[in-house]
Formats: structure tokens, C-alpha cells, sequence
């Protein structure tokens, strides 16, 4: 962050994207077209208090939104709302259910300090607008776009390749209005489009919400999501997440055909060609998984393919509302066309955690063996099963080599080349034992 004196505020200083802060990361993904132009700018200060301070800054600018940074600028993880302490309080407490202990924990914490008028952070984000200047920030157009002048969001604070902002809006009572995700570079938009565009097909789904306002901001795609029902809590056991019904629900099985006759393969294999023509590094791993995919292509057993798949069914994206309805979200990865099972397969294998290192290939075959019961009522038998857990090896390949990329190495990625490489080299293994492509039924 960029230290720049205030005089009506000693020790404020701005932050206008240059530094190396997850909340640098924010302000460059959501007001940076306007702090480029000058038009606006986002400023921080340390303040011991939570009353609402009116005191404008005195140099032509004058503040247009105003936050709490949790726990403190220099480490924030969540933007409040400077708003009043019951509205405060409600919107810090609002879906509890959905939180790791400890996270909830620290919610119901800053909510009970915020009851008694305290700040929700050691540190007053105001993003302020250049007093003439006609400027419409992202949150000017979420509220037209929801009918919501009331609206204030609390805004997740994240790194990482596929950060994007995301905005959990709150009304005048501290009840839920909305969701919103906003793209800012090419990533997020191919994400955010993706999102809106299945969420679109899935209209009316039962847990699956509904779009309330989808547009662009200067150029890039948002979309807006009802929010979840107030009563939605974590799915905290594997046995407990989606079922074989629950899955067809949401990606139905709409043909057979060959593994290698899907547009997701197809996609895949697209994919990994351009690994193979802009990669020198991870030559073993590469080569692996173009020797499966290959394998894949060639085998000519038919099986389910489902509408689409998930992409990313974890227990993290996924909740249950008190009636009992699965309620699933996040479907910005979602690609159509997919053989029936890898949601099932990526359940398995990431609940209740994430594979640690060295964990990857025993987790997959523990979770082929887990998943046996839900691919069956879905369609799939033996060789079936076999082939889908090569695809998902595939997937799981493919996307850590991608992330490698986009992050300029292995380090920021939870899931190691070496760890890759044995998945892939052992689920080979399984499905060809011999080197062969035997085609026949999926039963």
C-alpha cells in the first residue's frame, strides 16, 4: 500500500492497487478504472472508534462508501459496512451456519462488539469520488440494477489466480438481498459468464438460486444471485453431501456415448495442447496425462453423459436449508456435455478436506471406491466407473498444470506436479492394466 498524508486524518494513508496486499488485490479487481482516471480513491485510516465520523476529507473529495477492514487493512479478509451497530451485528451473524467454527466464532464475536458500538476493524476504508466528478462505482449499479438503494455489501478480501470480488448484500434490517460476483480481468470474466450462463439454464432448479440482475461494469460481466435460505448450514460429512438423485437433479444424464465423443474431453484435450505447446517444464507429468487422454479417446465403451458437470462440488460450495433441499453454488467451472460421475468422484475426493501432499493418488482411489454406490444409481458400471475416474484424473491434471501457469510455478498450488504425476501414472494403471482400450458396455 502507498502511504500518502492526510491533513484532516494523521496516519491515513491510500491504497490505489500498486502494493502487494490482499487489499491492494481488491481495489485493482474493483474501483481500479476509476482511481486510474482520478475520479476516485480509496483511503484508510486507523480509528479507535465506531461512530459513523462525517468529517469529509477537505480537498474536493467526498466519501461515497465506508468500511471496517477485518481484522485490519494490512491483513483484511472481509470489508463491513460502516453502518449502524444493530444492521452491523445482523449482517455479521447472517449465515452462521455456512462457517467453519472458527470463523463463526470470530463473527459472532465482532457482532457482539459491534452491538455495543464498536468497529467491526482496527481500520476505516472510505472510497471517495472527486466532488463534480459523475461516477457510477459498481455498487451505484448493483443497487439500480437490484431496486436496493439500502443495500450495503460486505466484501470478501481474497488472492489468489481466480479472485474476484464478491459482494454479500444486506438491506436496512441486516437481511439478505443478494450475491454478486464481478469480473475484472480475462479469467473472471470467462468465470463470471460461465456462472451466469448455467445458472440461467438451471432456472427453477430446486437449490440452485436464482438471477436477479446480470449485466456489465465498465466492460466486464456481474451477476447477481437471490440469496441463500437464512437457515442453510454446512454439509460437514462426505456420507452427507449430494446423492445419486440429487446429482441427476443438477446434471442430468441427457444421452450415451464414448468418453472421448464428449465436448468436455474434447475441451480437455484442447486444453493440454496448449500446455504441451507453451510448457518446457513438468515434461513426465505431461506426457502421462497425454498418454491417458489418449488411452480415453481410443476406449469405446459407452456410458452416461450428463448435461454438464459442476466442476467443483465441494463442501465448501454446497449447503443444506432446514426443509432438507441441497442448495449448490459456484458454478463458474461448470462445463457441458461431461461424462455422468466426476461430480461425484470431486465430492469424494475433497470432503471432508482437501487432499494433503502425497495424498492424491490413495485419495482417488479411496474415493472411486466410496463413490461406487452413486455412480451405480447413476448409470455407471464397472468399466464405466473405470473411465470416469480416468477423466478425472485427467481434470485434476489439466487444471493444476493450468494453475501452475497462470501462478508462474508450482508454489502457490496446493496439489504438487509430483503428486499429479503418481495419480495419474496409477489410475493408467487401473483402467488399462495391459496398455489396451477395450470397448464394451458400460455395465
Amino acid at each position: 500500500m502507498r502511504e500518502q498524508p492526510d491533513a484532516t486524518r494523521p496516519g491515513a494513508w491510500q491504497v490505489d492497487g500498486s502494493g502487494g496486499t490482499a487489499l491492494d488485490a481488491l481495489v485493482r479487481q474493483l474501483w481500479a478504472p476509476w482511481v486510474d482516471e482520478g475520479a476516485a480513491r480509496v483511503v484508510v485510516s486507523r480509528s479507535l472508534s465506531g461512530g459513523p465520523d462525517r468529517r469529509e476529507a477537505g480537498d474536493g473529495w467526498r466519501t461515497r462508501e465506508r468500511y471496517w477492514a477485518a481484522p485490519d487493512a494490512r491483513a483484511a479478509t472481509m470489508l463491513v459496512p460502516a453502518v449502524g451497530p444493530r444492521r452491523t451485528a445482523a449482517l455479521l451473524k447472517a449465515y452462521g451456519g455456512l462457517r467453519d467454527p472458527r470463523t463463526a466464532a470470530v463473527r459472532a464475536s465482532l457482532a457482539s462488539a459491534a452491538r455495543c458500538g464498536l468497529p467491526a476493524g482496527l481500520d476505516r476504508v472510505d472510497v471517495q469520488v472527486r466532488e463534480g466528478a459523475d461516477v457510477a462505482l459498481p455498487l451505484d449499479r448493483l443497487r439500480s440494477a437490484l431496486h436496493r438503494p439500502d443495500a450495503v455489501p460486505a466484501i470478501g478480501v481474497r488472492r489468489g489466480a481466480n479472485a474476484k470480488p464478491t459482494l454479500q448484500l444486506f438491506g436496512a434490517g441486516g437481511e439478505p438481498v443478494a450475491f454478486a460476483k464481478l469480473a475484472w480481468d480475462e479469467q473472471s470474466t470467462r468465470y463470471v459468464e460461465t456462472e451466469r450462463t448455467t445458472l440461467e439454464e438451471l432456472a427453477g432448479t430446486p437449490g440452485v438460486a436464482a438471477v436477479l440482475a446480470s449485466g456489465e461494469i465498465e466492460g466486464r460481466p456481474y451477476v447477481a444471485l437471490a440469496p441463500l435460505p437464512p437457515d442453510a448450514r454446512r454439509v460437514r460429512s462426505a456420507a452427507a453431501g449430494p446423492s445419486a438423485p440429487e446429482l441427476a437433479r443438477l446434471a442430468p444424464a441427457v444421452r450415451r456415448g464414448h468418453a472421448g465423443g464428449t465436448e468436455h474431453l474434447r475441451g480437455l484435450d484442447e486444453r493440454l495442447g496448449r500446455h504441451d505447446e507453451q510448457d518446457r517444464a513438468d515434461l513426465e507429468l505431461r506426457r502421462a496425462t497425454r498418454s491417458l487422454l489418449e488411452a480415453v479417446f481410443a476406449d469405446r465403451t459407452e456410458l452416461p453423459v450428463a448435461a454438464r458437470w459442476h466442476g467443483d462440488l465441494v463442501p465448501w460450495n454446497v449447503a443444506r436449508a432446514g426443509d432438507g433441499v441441497l442448495w449448490v453454488w459456484d458454478w463458474e467451472t461448470c462445463e457441458p456435455d461431461a461424462v455422468v460421475g466426476l461430480d461425484a468422484l470431486h465430492w469424494f475426493t475433497h470432503a471432508p478436506r482437501r487432499p494433503g501432499p502425497g495424498e492424491l493418488a490413495t485419495r482417488l482411489r479411496s474415493a472411486a471406491q466410496d463413490a461406487t454406490g452413486t455412480l451405480l444409481a447413476l448409470g455407471c458400471g464397472r468399466r464405466a466407473r473405470e473411465l470416469v475416474l480416468a477423466v478425472y484424473a485427467l481434470v485434476l491434471a489439466e487444471r493444476g498444470m493450468a494453475l501452475a501457469r497462470a501462478r508462474g510455478g508450482w508454489g502457490a498450488v496446493l496439489v504438487q506436479s509430483g503428486d499429479l504425476l503418481e495419480a495419474v501414472r496409477d489410475i493408467a494403471r487401473v483402467t488399462f492394466p495391459r496398455g489396451d482400450q477395450r470397448g464394451e458396455s458400460g455395465h
